[in-house]
């Protein structure tokens, strides 16, 4: 079994979850990174999402394969069902890696992620502790005890976001940003140590007729750029870790 198979697994299919509208960029020299804004649909009971990705290997030559993918919200609106195809043909489980992108994508049997949706849920007191809790809810269940993350606050474009660094045993990182108070994902960054190429996905929603505030998008020239520490070993933050209670300073 791929080592890399169930920790990939949530990251796209957290991407796909949450019915999503993206803006595509081009695809910059050098080293491609997921550069993407999006809008949250909340209304469509099932949504079908093309996702094109493209790599670069290390003599700048990309490749490209196309995913399609249904996603159905059940009754209450918490859980998405993904069927990923490559293509146009679904991958078959434990189908042997014939590619780098081929292992990336190698996850066509149906698999669920949980997703909440509830406005109601703003963590305040013990923030990053609670979104920790929320990050664990959405993807856990591909991330095992020997996977580390750490969880801190930024600025991305002026909005106020979470920024998720998860590191696996083979060196893969990746870094997931959260808008804080909607919990929209604006970005997922995944570094293959292996290859050293990061996968640009690009993610188009084939519902056009559904509106689209223009505000929801990236702004002309927004910065977009690799972080560096996204190349350097995970470690715990000490800023992402909740204060003591008072009765223990």
């Amino acid at each position: 079994m791929n080592p890399l198979k169930p920790f990939l697994s949530g990251v796209i299919l957290l991407a796909i979850a949450s019915p999503l509208y993206a803006q595509s960029k081009s695809l910059p020299s050098g080293k491609s990174l997921l550069q993407t804004a999006y809008s949250a649909y909340d209304k469509p009971k099932t949504m079908q999402v093309r996702m094109l990705m493209l790599m670069k290997d290390s003599a700048g030559k990309a490749t490209k394969t196309e995913i399609t993918a249904t996603v159905e919200n059940d009754s209450a609106g918490k859980m998405a069902r993904g069927l990923l195809t490559m293509n146009g043909a679904a991958t078959k489980p434990g189908e042997a890696a014939k590619s780098t992108e081929q292992r990336l994508l190698n996850i066509g049997e149906e698999s669920y992620v949980i997703f909440p949706k509830e406005k109601k849920y703003a963590p305040r007191k013990r923030e990053s502790q609670r979104f920790s809790d929320f990050f664990r809810r959405m993807i856990g269940s591909f991330l095992d005890e020997k996977t580390t993350y750490s969880v801190v606050e930024a600025k991305m474009n002026g909005m106020a976001v979470y920024q998720i660094t998860t590191s696996v045993l083979n060196g893969t990182r990746a870094r997931i940003t959260i808008d804080k108070d909607s919990r929209l994902l604006r970005r997922v960054l995944i570094l293959f140590r292996e290859t050293e190429t990061i996968a640009d996905i690009k993610i188009e929603s084939q519902q056009r007729n559904l509106p689209v505030p223009e505000e929801t998008f990236a702004k002309p020239g927004a910065d977009y750029t690799l972080d560096p520490e996204i190349t350097k070993p995970a470690q715990e933050n000490p800023a992402s870790q909740p204060p003591p209670p008072a009765a223990e300073r």
